[in-house]
């Protein structure tokens, strides 16, 4: 872990990634009171392109992965590298291939920031979207998300703010009802490459107001529980569209009534799909 922290800090960049067209080996051994380095670059097909030994006094083991580091630097990208003072003289191995691709995986600015963040003790992605769902009004209904979500590796704590436009349906009287949502989600998470699975929590209040003969107003707590399925893809280094789809189990059944008869009820189940723009930084 200090040899690729070593490396990451000369070049300004994690290069350790999968994928690449090359490969470097590195071993270090004691023999006795010494001990010995190998560093060898190897192309796609396993065949060796170079190698380097380094030997230092048993002593001597970080001056050695100090050594070793530099030479590691310089076989990645020798245009980055920019040696410690009075570090060993610097060195290359045989100049790559117009089919070898290692340098430009490594200072691909979107393969940066992924790795940047999959090491990063704890990030955070903020930002704003849209969904349209189904069960919690009348009427299928739009509505706006704001998220703020601190992830940690391949975990991440989704906070969301949710407000639903408003949704009318007209019966059979001639009266309308209307309905409106309003609430907050939490929605813990697993990250697996662009895939995301979640648990979610929504709660808050729907607000229901009706334009019979003697109008009315109220509102209920509405609580559910359910899976969330989702994606998240790097449209720039510093964002994020994030697409998911919800299903939920009503957990506080709501009901409209009119001169004390049932008009609509919160179905037993509920369904969104939706996504956002968000913004990710350290």
């Amino acid at each position: 872990m200090d040899l690729r922290l070593s490396v990451a800090h000369r070049l300004g960049y994690d290069p350790f990634t999968t994928g690449s067209r090359r490969t470097l080996i590195a071993v270090v051994e004691r023999d006795g009171e010494r001990l010995t380095a190998r560093l060898e670059l190897v192309d796609e097909q396993g065949l060796s392109q170079g190698e380097r030994r380094l030997e230092a006094g048993a002593d001597r083991c970080a001056d050695l992965v100090r050594a070793l580091a530099l030479s590691m630097s310089i076989a990645i990208d020798p245009e980055r590298t920019e040696p410690a003072p009075g570090a060993p003289s610097a060195w290359r191995f045989s100049e790559p291939t117009a089919h070898d691709a290692a340098r430009v995986d490594a200072a691909n600015p979107e393969a940066r920031d992924t790795e940047a963040e999959e090491h990063a003790p704890i990030f955070w992605r903020v930002g704003l979207g849209v969904q349209g769902a189904l069960g919690v009004a009348p009427a299928p209904v739009g509505g706006l998300l704001v998220v703020g979500s601190p992830r940690y590796r391949n975990v991440s704590l989704a906070l969301e703010f949710r407000m639903d436009a408003s949704a009318s349906r007209r019966l059979e009287n001639g009266s309308t009802i209307e309905s409106q949502f309003v609430g907050g989600s939490v929605a813990p998470c697993f990250h697996y490459g662009p895939g995301t699975f979640c648990a979610l929590g929504t709660l808050g209040a729907i607000d229901a107001t009706s334009d019979a003969a003697k109008p009315k107003s109220d509102s209920a707590l509405f609580g559910a529980a359910g899976l969330r399925l989702g994606t998240e893809w790097r449209l720039l280094p510093a964002l994020v569209l994030r697409t998911h789809a919800d299903v939920l189990a009503t957990l506080t059944p709501v009901r409209i009534e009119l001169d004390q008869l049932s008009v609509w009820e919160a179905s037993k189940v509920s369904g969104s799909l939706g996504m956002a723009l968000l913004a990710s930084f350290p």
